[in-house]
């Protein structure tokens, strides 16, 4: 998407971010939503790079922005780790972009070096269709397990479409305790109709008590 001018373009990140941010707000914190504004967000912030003088956003606003995503739990990164990844390396590109003119840092809206290195490896594994789950979730420090197809592209592909339609199905059914046994299978129902067949937590993991 084009934008006539550097103003309106960073008008509009402003506008998406602020956007992700409500939806992380709503009840049951709903950051599915956030996957084709963050995507859009992206696209617009690759755009930036190779930056120039006149541009609005510099290298220290293009990693203010993809830090936002981790910092503030903008996208579910297990939905979706290609796409963080993506956010990951352009942070990369921006760190080493930046210059002695761009915005200095405020280390608390930043994700260290390290820390950034640890998500981009952790992400890099999820993804990696040699490890094995169960050696990720020790790795990480996980405990529950999940259906290994919850890693692979085409779940990536389709999640957003699957909670767009669960979510519309599900309408003004309360979001209280218990509301997983009722969401998991509808869930289970539309991925289906993605081609994906999967385990819930509760199938996955038989002895743990959900609420």
């Amino acid at each position: 998407m084009r934008y006539k001018n550097e103003e309106a373009c960073v008008d509009r990140v402003i506008a998406l971010i602020g956007q992700m941010r409500a939806n992380r707000e709503e009840e049951g914190a709903p950051v599915w939503k956030n996957i084709p504004l963050a995507k859009e967000m992206l696209d617009i912030l690759c755009n930036r790079l190779p930056l120039q003088k006149s541009q609005f956003i510099d290298a220290t606003g293009i990693v203010v922005c993809c830090d936002a995503i981790f910092l503030e739990d903008l996208l579910e990164q297990r939905d979706v780790p290609r796409l963080c990844l993506e956010f990951l390396q352009l942070r990369k590109r921006a760190e080493e972009a930046r210059t002695a003119e761009d915005d200095q840092y405020d280390q608390e809206r930043f994700l260290g070096v390290a820390e950034a290195d640890k998500l981009r490896k952790q992400l890099e594994l999820y993804i990696d269709p040699k490890v094995d789950t169960d050696w990720w979730l020790d790795y990480t420090g996980g405990h529950l397990r999940f259906d290994p197809v919850e890693r692979s592209p085409e779940w990536e592909a389709n999640i957003y479409e699957v909670e767009k339609e669960v979510d519309r199905r599900m309408a003004g059914e309360p979001r209280c305790m218990g509301f997983c046994h009722a969401y998991w299978p509808v869930k289970r129902t539309v991925l289906a109709k993605h081609g994906i067949e999967w385990r819930s937590p509760s199938q996955m993991n038989p002895r743990v008590m959900f609420d």
